[in-house]
């Protein structure tokens, strides 16, 4: 007799769903204990059984148990970054064919990224716009209307990926230590070292958590100093201060915004500020978005590192973070704030215009 009615909830398609590594590493020591079948732990986890196999099977190669030349799990990694590199570079060379096209006016490069779309990715295509304006090989001299773009990434189901940032409430500072929000969600500066922002990043590691408390220049968004700590203490904020300090020269008129963390109220932290000669200023309670341009920062931070990474040691997330501001975020990363170039080249190109008057 054939089956003419289905329940609704066998028809739906399973979610698809995401694990932490430490979850499989847990996962596949349980089936190796031995006195469960992968079948049964599968079943006891709601797991796919094929899913837990495939781990179980990674873990041995990652520990070196495996066939011969296999791959490890961080070799894999190695291989599909260098792919997608690839893919990119093939893309780029596509794009950069059409080069007579992409000298023409402002109509003739609009109608080329709504003709090219179908086939490549609308970032590559402004990318590749990018690096020809700043080459001097494009008259490609003015971004594309930000409502223009979003129109053509919502045709083509374009959306931006972005991930939840973690959260921590850290403890606020004495209702007398608090300063007034003079920043007001301003968050434009006309020349460098006028106004900074800071705050703290918690960032996970295996032997603990790690404190970053980074210095932003509201002018270029450049990260001119930071503080790492095991601790979460005045002296981090103190120390991070330092650190900005002895690399920049100071204007007259100083501002420096944070939240109302407690390390921002201590009263080392305060006199210290007081002695530079640096002018405080406080978000309001509970209104993140008084600090958004380091909330942006974090943000960035956490979606091209931090959640890409697992770090064992404290160590390890210190040497990335580092290398990641320098060697990435500071002198290579555009930033829209500054006309789609990085932090350096921002304020190089500000001290340009300045020599000249």
């Amino acid at each position: 007799m054939a089956v003419t009615g289905i329940s609704s909830w066998a028809c739906r398609r399973r979610e698809r769903r995401s694990f932490t590594p430490e979850f499989k590493a847990e996962v596949v020591r349980l089936c190796r204990a031995g006195d469960r079948s992968i079948e049964r732990v599968a079943k006891d986890l709601d797991l796919t059984e094929t899913a837990l196999r495939e781990w179980v099977q990674r873990g041995d190669i990652d520990a070196g148990n495996g066939p011969a030349g296999a791959l490890t799990t961080d070799e894999r990694a190695e291989l599909a970054r260098l792919r997608r590199k690839s893919k990119q570079l093939l893309m780029d060379r596509e794009i950069l064919k059409s080069g007579e096209v992409l000298r023409e006016g402002k109509p003739m490069k609009f109608a080329f990224i709504h003709f090219k779309c179908a086939r490549f990715l609308i970032s590559a295509l402004c990318r590749v716009l990018m690096e020809l304006r700043e080459q001097g090989l494009s008259s490609f001299d003015k971004r594309i209307g930000r409502r223009r773009t979003a129109r053509i990434m919502k045709g083509n189901c374009f959306f931006a990926r972005r991930c939840k940032a973690f959260h921590k409430c850290p403890a606020t500072c004495d209702v007398a230590s608090v300063a007034e929000n003079l920043l007001a969600r301003d968050f434009s500066a006309s020349t460098p070292n006028s106004v900074w922002v800071t705050d703290v990043k918690y960032v996970q590691t295996d032997q603990g958590w790690l404190y970053l408390a980074p210095v932003l220049d509201l002018f270029s968004r450049r990260i001119i100093g930071r503080a790492m700590s095991e601790a979460h203490e005045g002296a981090l904020a103190r120390a991070a201060i330092e650190n900005a300090v002895a690399t920049r020269i100071r204007n007259r008129t100083l501002r420096i915004h944070s939240d109302r963390g407690s390390i921002y109220g201590e009263h080392e932290y305060v006199q210290r500020l007081s002695t530079l000669g640096i002018e405080r200023s406080m978000s309001r309670a509970s209104n993140p978005w008084d600090n958004a341009a380091m909330g942006s920062f974090f943000s960035t931070l956490q979606f091209e590192l931090l959640s890409r990474n697992r770090f064992e040691k404290l160590e390890d997330a210190r040497a990335a973070i580092t290398e990641w501001i320098d060697g990435f975020y500071n002198s290579q990363r555009r930033q829209t704030t500054s006309g789609g170039t990085s932090p350096i080249k921002h304020e190089l190109r500000w001290q340009m215009r300045q020599s000249r008057t």
